[in-house]
């Protein structure tokens, strides 16, 4: 019975819907104390409160857990990674990776598995 209710649940997870939005997805990256904590937020058209980014649900912390949350999302999503663009963000450990370095490197590759557009690194 336990092995029969563990294939049920095994199969509802793999056949969960993937997640859509017009407005793509934005992606949050945060350094906190030497852990970096990666937040998926549905994309909209006002900025995000700092607050809210980290409270919200979908994070996940380590390249592994933001690799789970991208995996969340349909093919053909675009995702930005984004910083809040208010004051007291670097303070708070928010931080853009770029394109050439890890966590860059690592997201990239992984975005392009899902046939995710990932965009918003630093590139100079």
């Amino acid at each position: 019975m336990r092995a029969a209710l563990t294939c049920i649940f095994l199969l509802a997870a793999c056949s969960a819907p993937q997640r859509t939005n017009m407005k793509g997805w934005e992606l949050y990256c945060r350094n906190i104390e030497g852990a970096t904590t990666y937040t998926l937020l549905p994309g909209t058209n006002r900025i995000k409160s700092i607050e809210e980014i980290e409270q919200a649900p979908d994070t996940a912390e380590g390249l592994d857990g933001a690799c789970e949350l991208l995996a969340t999302l349909a093919p053909g999503q675009t995702v930005m990674i984004s910083v809040p663009r208010v004051e007291g963000a670097a303070e708070r450990g928010f931080f853009r990776p770029w394109y050439n370095h890890e966590p860059g490197i690592s997201l990239k590759k992984h975005a392009a598995e899902l046939d995710l557009e990932l965009t918003g690194f630093i590139t100079w």
